[in-house]
Order: structure tokens, then sequence, then C-alpha cells
């Protein structure tokens, strides 16, 4: 059976997998995996355009996934370390 997929909606991806984001509500910094594939009646097998399902750790009961609308997320910015410069002896 061949099953053909197709890209759903207009609404425009905010994430790509890989990217490190956060509930807006706030919680734990999650990954994000993959756009979902959802089943639309009349049309069939549709690439989700705007739910995203997501991972992270938690400590008590460890790997944890979920799909959330990517509205309700944004991107989780950590901050870049800095490097310290090194002070020499200056000779004019």
């Amino acid at each position: 059976m061949n099953v053909s997929i197709k890209k759903g909606g207009n609404m425009n991806r905010l994430f790509k997998p890989g990217d490190r984001v956060v509930l807006r509500s706030g919680g734990p910094v999650m990954e994000v995996l993959n756009y979902v594939l959802e089943y639309k009646p009349f049309l069939g097998p549709m690439l989700s355009n705007h739910k995203v399902r997501c991972v992270w750790y938690d400590p008590i009961e460890g790997r944890r996934t979920a799909i959330y609308h990517q509205r309700s997320l944004q991107k989780a910015y950590e901050p870049i370390p800095v490097r310290r410069v090194r002070k020499t002896a200056c000779t004019y």
C-alpha cells in the first residue's frame, strides 16, 4: 500500500530538529525532534506545520516526549561562555 504524505497548512515552521526550546509558560529545556504526522479526514495523512514533538530528560521519570503547538514554545537561549583574555605585558 503506497501512502502519499502531503505537507499541510500554510503556517510557517518556527523550529528545526535539534533546536532547544522551552514552553512559554515555563518548564524544562527540551529538544525538537520533528513535526508530527497527523491524519486529516478526507485528506489523509499530512505532515503538520504547527505540531512539534519534543524530548527532554526528567530526573525521576527519565526520557520524556510530548507534542506541543509551536506557538506555545520559544527558543531557549543559553548564555554563551565568555572567553577571558589573558593580560600580557606590553613592550613598546
